[in-house]
């Protein structure tokens, strides 16, 4: 297969221009980000109903026609597994498609399993055998392989296809208005760009005291930061384990940090100053406000209910004949048993199939 490779503006220009004017985009990329903190755009393959090409975005300075291009009202823009190239994208070039239609989410809505691959969705549906993985592809080296630009360009070649024979079925269904609603909470931002000031929410420190919580917030928020600055992963500052065994001990003198033994000596060394600022920041403050609840243990009585409630959650998909991750996962039905009413399954369709009955088992 013969790939149309677009490597300078001019040309990224003119297939914008005629993308402008068809129904759809399909669109995929490939990007590494193993040893950094932001992942890095390496390409973009793009297909509409007549014409694909794969666009080498690192031979290309200006990228604002493809921004333009994806943001775009009009034009539906269709990926599998969306989230991952929403991040690379809107890292990349500021904007995120303005019009998504996910393959992977809307196979789920059709009784899919949630994390339904590309390569079995297409089998599935279109009876097509894609190429293996190229996983371990540095796609940032150049020149690429023709085995390499033809793996790429399959990820796009049958995403058209596939909405076809999704619209349909989710239409016939009754689950179009199920799956656009789901489609609406894809735009969160804070999930692509990544604020320090938020990324303590990602850990689970409900097992710490209300003081050590507090800690483990603010060491969390600094480690991101400088994940940031150093482009690197956030592990490999300190791993999630050891940040919340520093946040435990809450050590208050270097002596005190020195005999922290479950985390690295050198890190304690070099970041002795921030640690310690942290936790005596929190011990001035003295903070009440409960961060986490997630790790305080359940009662006999508690931990039946959640079983029970799993088999409520597994029942309603089956008959729904939607995966069960799109109604509830098993963190949202401890975390509305432990009092939290803004959980998915108490807002929108989910609430109607399941939340409320969840809400009168939790009752009995």
């Amino acid at each position: 297969m013969s790939v149309h490779i677009i490597d300078n503006n001019n040309d990224l220009q003119t297939y914008c221009d005629h993308a402008k004017t068809r129904p759809w985009l399909a669109l995929d990329t490939e990007f590494l980000r193993e040893r950094t903190y932001y992942a890095k755009l390496c390409l973009v393959q793009l297909a509409t109903d007549k014409k694909d090409c794969a666009v080498d975005v690192l031979a290309i300075e200006d990228l604002s026609p493809l921004a333009d291009l994806i943001s775009g009202q009009d034009l539906t823009v269709i990926l599998h597994s969306s989230r991952q190239d929403f991040e690379v994208l809107f890292q990349s070039l500021g904007v995120l498609p303005s019009n998504v239609f996910d393959t992977q989410m809307a196979a789920a809505f059709c009784g899919s399993n949630m994390q339904i691959g590309y390569s079995a969705i297409v089998k599935d549906r279109i009876g097509k055998d894609v190429a293996a993985s190229q996983a371990r592809t540095d796609w940032s080296r150049r020149p690429l392989s023709t085995e390499q630009l033809n793996y790429a360009m399959e990820d796009v070649e049958f995403l058209g296809e596939l909405r076809e024979g999704l619209i349909a079925e989710l239409t016939q269904n009754g689950r179009l208005d199920w799956y656009q609603q789901a489609v609406q909470e894809l735009y969160t931002v804070e999930d692509y760009s990544f604020p320090p000031e938020l990324a303590w929410r990602r850990m689970r420190g409900g097992r710490l005291n209300v003081k050590s919580q507090h800690i483990l917030k603010g060491l969390a928020i600094w480690r991101e930061r400088k994940a940031q600055q150093l482009n690197i992963p956030r592990t490999w500052l300190i791993k999630d384990p050891e940040l919340m065994g520093l946040a435990a001990s809450a050590p208050t003198t270097r002596e005190e940090l020195m005999d922290v033994d479950d985390v690295a000596l050198r890190f304690r060394e070099k970041n002795a100053d921030q640690i310690l600022s942290e936790v005596l920041k929190v011990n001035k403050e003295n903070p009440t406000e409960v961060l986490w609840t997630d790790g305080l243990p359940f009662s006999n009585a508690q931990r039946k209910l959640v079983k029970n409630a799993m088999v409520l959650l597994n029942k309603t998909a089956e008959v729904e004949n939607v995966a069960s991750a799109l109604i509830a996962t098993k963190r949202d039905i401890e975390g509305i048993l432990r009092g939290d009413r803004d959980r998915a399954p108490l807002q929108t369709w989910r609430y109607d199939v399941f939340g409320r009955h969840l809400l009168e088992l939790f009752a009995d």
